[in-house]
Order: structure tokens, then sequence, then C-alpha cells
């Protein structure tokens, strides 16, 4: 119990009913780690007088990791699970009909490209962007960039979180192959970044982007297993917000894995099709992405 002072350990022991069930911690330790969860289970409320509270927006998975990391400041991810043949990917989506007076598209978005019949290409905004992305430029995306690809590579690969040396671990396994599901995996690390996001846990927080983050870097992106993906981004970005620009974040680390992924991401129907349906935050990132390698 690494993670854990005596005084914690010498606290009593409250009662979590998640998913139904009960699970247990010292008390002390949830006041030496969450404020929120403190007041919920050491102040005037009925939580409180009884010695158990009922937890409705975590499931019992991700409690027990916070749990694990409140004791030893580390927590353990599931393992994968063998999916073959991989999901059935989704139909094509109708993309929606354009506007009789289109926005705008962003200057940066105007540049334009030589195919090789030498016609010039350009990604409109937004809808006329979606057609020609999801076309045309797919072609743009399969060339080859030479040394700019590597240094995305390694720029995401070199991306740090600061957490303590007690919770170093094992380095994440790698997949091998495209029957191995990682969406249990990724979802595990997604869920508790949310859970301490919403119950103040910032060193909980960093490690689980640190975990993603070494989880993503060495996972082959298959084809077939671009559903993997999606299931993280889709449920990242609906559960959490925009912290802005430059801020450490889960949405800020997928947006940079979906830059160095797009060209394998972009011919995938189910990522074209939470496109369509996220023409918000979700598309805006992805399109940062796009003007950057287009820069």
């Amino acid at each position: 119990m690494v993670n854990a002072d005596e005084s914690a350990l010498a606290s009593s022991v409250f009662e979590f009913i998640v998913d139904g069930s009960p699970l247990y911690i010292h008390a002390g330790l949830i006041a030496l780690h969450s404020i929120p969860l403190n007041r919920m289970i050491n102040g005037p409320m009925s939580e409180a007088q009884k010695g158990c509270a009922t937890l409705q927006d975590v499931d019992r998975g991700t409690f027990i990791r916070f749990i694990q990391w409140a004791y030893t400041g580390k927590y353990f991810a599931p393992e994968f699970r063998q999916d073959w043949p991989p999901k059935a990917p989704l139909p094509e989506a109708p993309l929606p009909e354009a506007e009789a007076s289109p926005p705008e598209p962003p200057t940066a978005l105007k540049k334009k490209k030589k195919s090789k019949s030498g016609m010039a290409h350009q990604c409109a905004w937004p809808n006329q962007f979606m057609e020609q992305s999801f076309g045309e430029c797919d072609q743009f995306m399969e060339q080859p960039f030479g040394e700019r690809e590597d240094d995305k590579k390694s720029s995401f690969v070199k991306l740090r979180y600061d957490v303590p040396a007690i919770s170093f671990g094992d380095p994440p396994r790698a997949n091998r192959g495209p029957r191995e599901d990682y969406s249990d995996v990724f979802l595990s690390h997604a869920r508790i970044y949310v859970f301490a996001d919403k119950y103040d846990i910032e060193p909980l927080q960093k490690l689980a982007l640190k975990n993603l983050h070494q989880t993503l870097t060495a996972f082959t992106l298959y084809p077939e297993r671009c559903g993997d993906v999606i299931a993280l981004v889709s449920y990242s970005y609906a559960n959490t917000a925009d912290r802005g620009a430059g801020v450490e974040s889960l949405r800020t680390l997928l947006m940079h894995y979906m830059g160095l992924e797009m060209a394998t991401l972009a011919k995938d129907k189910g990522f074209k099709a939470l496109l369509l349906e996220n023409q918000g935050a979700v598309l805006g990132d992805f399109l940062s992405m796009v003007v950057e390698r287009v820069d």
C-alpha cells in the first residue's frame, strides 16, 4: 500500500454501491485524493451519516481501478479480447444536403493540390469538405510525406505526462493482429480520466493520459480495428469538455492520434459516420490535423 499513509489506513472503511454491488475503501484515502468525494463521505450529507453512498455515474470496473490506484499508485487495464471476424463496418452514411449558400471555408482549407491528372482539388467547408475529404482527399492522404510523417510519429511518441515514479508499470503490450479487440483497453483509460475529471483527482487524470498514450503508441491500427478507436473517440468527446488549445487533456491526446492515423481512419465508414454525426468538436479537431498536414 505505497500510495497511502498510515493515518489514512487507520480510518474507517466506507461502502460505495456501484452497479448494484458494494465496494469498500478507507475514508481517509478518499480525503487524501478527492475533495468532492470527501465532502460526500465526511461532510454533513446523508451518505456520511449512513457510511454508504451509491454512485450512479461510474461503472464497477472503473471504480475498482480507482481503488487500485488509491492504494498502490497504479491501476490495471483489462485484457484485450479476441474478436474474429471483426465487427461488421457501419453502412455508408448519406452525406447531408449542402446548403444553398454554404459558409466561406477557412483560408487554410483553400490550399490546392495537383492530382495525377493535373486537376486541382480543394476541400470546402463543411459539407463539401466531407464529400471531397472522403473522396478526392483520400488520394491526397495516401501520398507519401517522407520525413514529415516520421516527424508526426516522433512527436506523438514524445508526448510526456508528469506522473510519479510510483505509478510506473510494465509497458503496455503491443497488439499482434486484427483479431485483437482493444476497445475495452482504450475505454478503461478514458473512463478513469472522466471519473478523475469529475471528482477532481488530477494525478489520476495524468496517469490515465500517460497509460492511454503508451497504449496508443504501441498499438498498430489495422483497418479492421478502426472501430476500437472510434469507440474511444466517441466516448471521450461525449464525456469531456473542450479545454482550449495547448491544454493537456484527453481530447488533445486523441486529436494528435487522429492526426497520426488520419490516412487509415479517413477510409473507414464508421469514422466517416462519426464525423457526419458530430460536426462539432470531433470534426473540428480532425480538420485541424488535416490543415496541419496540408501546411
